[in-house]
């Protein structure tokens, strides 16, 4: 196929959009990644509160808005990587049925894969 080259007003237009266009991926990429930090802070001293940057930039409005929308990292999330950061209790109760203790059996119990809706 042979391309055709815009030109005018035309090809003015669309070197602007491309510049334009790229400049705002850019800065959404960029209010994307703002609550990440302290995900990145967390990962490399264990402490989501030790980065004086990631405190800084976490204090911001924009960043508080993009933390709203659950953009970032959520590592402290359950379902994502809540098995490295966080612990949960469970009750589990056990029944003496003369052959020992039996755990009974709580059909809804959180945590269980077979678990029906209540």
């Amino acid at each position: 196929p042979v391309v055709r080259r815009l030109r005018g007003p035309a090809a003015v237009a669309k070197l602007w959009y491309q510049r334009v266009a790229a400049v705002v991926v850019l800065c959404l990429c960029a209010f994307a990644f703002l609550p990440s930090l302290s995900a990145y802070a967390w990962l490399a001293y264990a402490d989501e509160h030790a980065s004086p940057l990631a405190n800084w930039v976490g204090q911001w409005d924009i960043t508080r808005k993009a933390a709203a929308w659950n953009l970032g990292i959520a590592y402290n999330h359950h379902a994502y990587f809540a098995g490295a950061v966080h612990k949960r209790s469970e009750m589990v109760l056990f029944a003496d049925v003369g052959d020992g203790l039996v755990e009974v059996d709580i059909p809804c119990k959180v945590g269980r894969t077979d678990r029906r809706p209540c």
